[in-house]
């Protein structure tokens, strides 16, 4: 089997474990350059599974930055663990667990919760992280008016 037949994820899971590790804004801006375009891949979202209870905070934020770009639909458990997520110590890794969970229109019954988080990301000092919390804030409305 020749290279141009052989299909290779465009970064690896241990790529973007690097730059979340790096924890800086570079690193970040790496996973969000190509997180759109990776997602989808089985082994990414395996891996991003595997790695939401992960000891290390960026990397469980990483996780939940990639089921949350996704649009494989997840797994009861995966959403039961997302759901955890939203009490993390570690308020990126909550936040895009929540992003993730209006996403997948998956929050239930932890609607209120999701809501807040959003909310409160709406008065971070990152612009690009108020902008996303608004969009889902937005998002978490249209579902609601949609469902009544």
């Amino acid at each position: 089997m020749d290279a141009s037949t052989t299909e290779k994820p465009l970064v690896t899971w241990d790529e973007l474990v690097g730059w979340a590790m790096e924890n800086t804004d570079e690193g970040w801006g790496k996973i969000d350059a190509v997180i759109g375009s990776v997602a989808d891949e089985p082994e990414h979202v395996l891996h991003a599974v595997a790695d939401l209870s992960h000891e290390n905070r960026n990397i469980r934020d990483l996780a939940a930055s990639v089921l949350e770009a996704t649009s494989v639909e997840l797994a009861d458990e995966t959403i039961v663990l997302l759901k955890e997520m939203l009490g993390d110590e570690h308020f990126y890794a909550k936040f895009r667990a929540a992003c993730a969970l209006v996403k997948h229109r998956a929050y239930g019954d932890q609607r209120e919760e999701v809501k807040a988080i959003l909310q409160e990301a709406c008065a971070d000092e990152d612009d690009e992280i108020i902008s996303i919390a608004q969009k889902y804030l937005g998002e978490l409305e249209t579902q609601l008016t949609s469902n009544s």
